[in-house]
């Protein structure tokens, strides 16, 4: 295990992005999909058609795969992509079914349903967090409208170590990350220096630069990632790079 780098001695604070940090959108999706699948193979089975959930969405994500653009980037996955009809329709046309456009747009519109309805955490997050709190304040640095992303973490069972007055959302504030406003806004309303901070997120652009402009400490975390724990420069800051929140929770000495 790698050593610590930080201490409460020397960090008072630390802020979490939500999407793609605490919130794994790639798993709520995964098991979106499962649900609304399987209430429409439901109704085909009825005709004697049906296929399994773990069938579909295998060749589905086979199909995304093919459609990526030649070169792009980890980015490729976001939301609207994974929403992608056309590689639904090339699956489903695999294992013998056929839906108009209309019907693809409504699936998803029940996948995008489902996913809000339940959100999940990444493995450790809960853990995560109350461990921190014993030790630091903890606070949220986030793109996006408040009511909603407090909304998903309660929905995901995730809210009470972090209070809200400590939540600070690009929708209330009127500037987004990586704009320096919004970390020297949340760093001023906490009441610590930038040294005292440090900044968890998966955006290299939007938490990880943000947060070093204005001079606080920053943790890139990339789930998924190969690499065992390493680091980054950036100037003369050195970035630690984490794929889950056990590796997080060693940089803190918990």
């Amino acid at each position: 295990m790698h050593k610590a780098s930080f201490t409460p001695e020397r960090i008072k604070v630390v802020f979490f992005d939500v999407n793609e940090t605490l919130l794994d959108p790639t798993s709520s999706f995964k098991q979106a999909f499962r649900s609304v699948w399987e209430d429409f193979s439901g109704r085909l089975a009825r005709d004697g058609d049906t296929a399994d959930w773990q069938d579909i969405w295998t060749t589905f994500q086979a199909e995304q795969k093919a459609l990526r653009p030649p070169g792009n980037r980890r980015d490729f996955w976001s939301e609207q992509v994974k929403r992608n009809p056309a590689a639904l329709a090339a699956a489903l046309k695999k294992h013998g079914f056929r839906l108009g456009d209309t019907a693809l747009e409504g699936f998803f519109g029940k996948v995008a349903e489902a996913q809000e309805r339940s959100p999940v955490l990444f493995p450790g997050t809960a853990k995560a967090l109350s461990a921190l709190s014993q030790k630091y304040r903890l606070g949220i640095i986030s793109n996006g409208i408040q009511t909603k992303q407090t909304a998903r973490l309660r929905a995901a069972g995730q809210i009470p170590p972090i209070r809200e007055e400590n939540m600070f959302f690009s929708g209330a504030l009127g500037c987004r990350k990586p704009d320096p406003l919004i970390f020297r806004h949340a760093l001023e309303r906490m009441g610590v220096r930038p040294n005292q901070a440090v900044m968890v997120g998966n955006s290299w652009t939007k938490d990880v630069l943000g947060a070093v402009h204005v001079h606080m400490n920053a943790v890139w975390f990339r789930s998924g990632r190969k690499q065992k724990h390493f680091r980054r420069k950036v100037g003369n800051m050195r970035i630690d790079v984490v794929e889950n929140m056990e590796e997080l929770l060693a940089l803190f000495e918990l």
